[in-house]
């Protein structure tokens, strides 16, 4: 399987995953409050942000629902996501080290799992284009030097 379409599976995955996260957050919010419709779901909008590219939004709101409530397994695994897909890999990792420790946290343990690899992939991908960057630097700064 090539690396592009390898990624973009791992895209469709994703967002695939931020979806039935979403939907599954609104179910389990309708089911405790009774309501048929729940207007004001941060998840809805927070997921509409994800899918628009909106993603400085995504993680302001994520971080609003953390603030009111620490322990919010499916917040905390999304903010993981964001600061991946912002290029924060070590605050998306601390995130991910962070949520392990929660209760409840072992439901989440094949997403985890799978953010986990995706983290490393971005790692390597960041040295894989660190590297390309210096050997380009080395050649441009010898050339220079002849």
């Amino acid at each position: 399987m090539s690396p592009e379409l390898r990624r973009v599976l791992w895209i469709a995955v994703g967002i695939s995953w931020m979806a039935a996260a979403g939907y599954g957050a609104l179910r389990r919010r309708e089911a405790s409050t009774g309501n048929e419709a729940v207007e004001d779901d941060p998840f809805l909008s927070i997921l509409d942000d994800y899918l628009k590219g909106n993603l400085v939004q995504a993680e302001r709101a994520v971080e609003e629902v953390l603030a009111a409530c620490p322990r919010d397994l499916e917040a905390r695994l999304l903010l993981a996501t964001l600061m991946r897909h912002a290029g924060r890999l070590g605050e998306a990792a601390r995130q991910l080290d962070v949520l392990v420790r929660l209760e409840g946290a072992s439901r989440w343990s094949e997403e985890i799992r799978h953010e986990r690899e995706l983290l490393a992939e971005a790692w390597e991908q960041k040295l894989e284009a660190a590297s390309g960057e210096a050997s380009t630097k080395d050649t441009l700064h010898a050339g220079h030097a002849a």
